[in-house]
């Protein structure tokens, strides 16, 4: 018998948005299936988590640790490409073993980041003529109706090619927006549980396992910290990354929960250390050893220092380019801390019973399941 699996990654979607809303499907899935709430990988950004999900391993062996981070030449680099990527991932192991797999995104940067080894892939932001031609173009990346959009041409590819494997990664816009109580958030999930009750259908036709997760949750963030500005008033010369940088700009303006320390001279580690051990915002500071240990991080992709903010601070760029400041109050919402970890996990038509604690488990589940 022909095994089929689909992994679908909720983009920012924390337990809480599940609890606060009408979502009947999900609770169906939940209830007869499996349900725990668990952990996504630190930093709680998106490539990190999506890329730990369809490799199954920690960014110490797949080796991306952010969206965005400087190279050894202190240059730029948003991590978009899958050569960043240091290990295989789950479509290039279905296709070692003659299966067929698909990638669906919201995102571009991620079907791009991911794509290696998929059959097929694309995204809302950049999808193909016979899909279009099909079920309409999408609507806007920045917008709650993309994500429907987007399932409407799951249900397309498994119809048309009913692959082995399909991975659907939608885009946290909506979490972005609007907190769990908020209406349009309540019919953002509406709208995700109705495309999830269109694929309990085929899913259940085709005896198709369905694991469901997401990468991080979301936090209310009320004060923005630029720690470069701080490093410069003592003198301490440095390069600051926020984890969540990307080009999703409208999305969290590039702040986030946590932020890599790029130290010009490797002697002020000790005085950078206790500065920004101490300064307002910081929930905690490590050293790059400290972090790989503790975190699974791959060491040569973070900075000399790692801070993560407490809970309702962020870390990035303030101001103009050239009248930057150190802090702010602001009204947004974001991850990227610590206190974004908690997500969920379900596991719907799986016979087997298992136990699995952290999305990037899911990976390995398939994997062996599709074996």
């Amino acid at each position: 018998m022909k095994k089929r699996a689909i992994l679908v990654c909720l983009d920012g979607c924390g337990p809480d948005y599940i609890e606060k809303s009408d979502v009947p499907n999900i609770r169906k899935l939940c209830r007869n299936g499996y349900y725990v709430k668990g952990k996504s990988v630190i930093p709680t950004v998106t490539n990190v988590n999506n890329v730990s999900i369809i490799t199954g391993v920690y960014p110490e062996k797949h080796g991306i640790t952010s969206n965005f981070y400087y190279n050894e030449l202190g240059q730029e680099v948003y991590i978009e490409s899958p050569e960043f990527i240091m290990t295989k991932t789950i479509f290039q192991m279905a296709a070692q073993n003659n299966l067929t797999s698909a990638l669906l995104t919201s995102k571009d940067k991620l079907c791009t980041l991911l794509r290696r080894g998929a059959h097929i892939a694309f995204s809302a932001e950049a999808p193909p003529k016979w899909v279009v031609d099909s079920i309409g173009p999408p609507p806007n990346i920045y917008s709650i109706e993309v994500n429907s959009w987007l399932f409407k041409a799951c249900r397309l590819v498994i119809e048309k090619y009913d692959p082995n494997f399909i991975y659907v990664a939608t885009t946290d816009y909506a979490m972005h927006k609007y907190p769990p109580e908020a209406p349009e958030s309540k019919w953002n999930m509406q709208i995700i549980d109705d495309a999830i009750g269109n694929l309990i259908e085929l899913v259940d036709k085709k005896q198709t396992v369905l694991c469901i997760t997401a990468d991080h949750g979301m936090s209310d963030k009320r004060r923005a910290i630029d720690l470069k500005v701080l490093l410069d008033e003592y003198k301490i010369k440095a390069k600051v990354a926020s984890t969540i940088k990307d080009r999703y700009t409208v999305h969290h303006a590039g702040l986030s929960g946590s932020a890599y320390i790029y130290l010009e001279n490797k002697g002020d580690l000790q005085k950078a250390f206790h500065l920004l051990a101490n300064a307002e915002g910081v929930d905690r500071i490590l050293t790059r050893d400290e972090a790989v240990k503790l975190y699974h991080l791959h060491p040569d992709r973070i900075g000399d220092l790692v801070v993560f903010g407490e809970k309702e601070y962020v870390f990035g760029e303030i101001g103009a380019p050239d009248e930057r400041i150190c802090c702010l109050d602001v009204q947004i919402r974001s991850h990227g801390s610590l206190y974004e970890q908690e997500i969920p996990i379900i596991i719907y038509n799986l016979a087997e019973k298992v136990k699995v604690v952290e999305n990037k488990d899911l990976g390995n589940l398939i994997a062996h399941y599709l074996k």
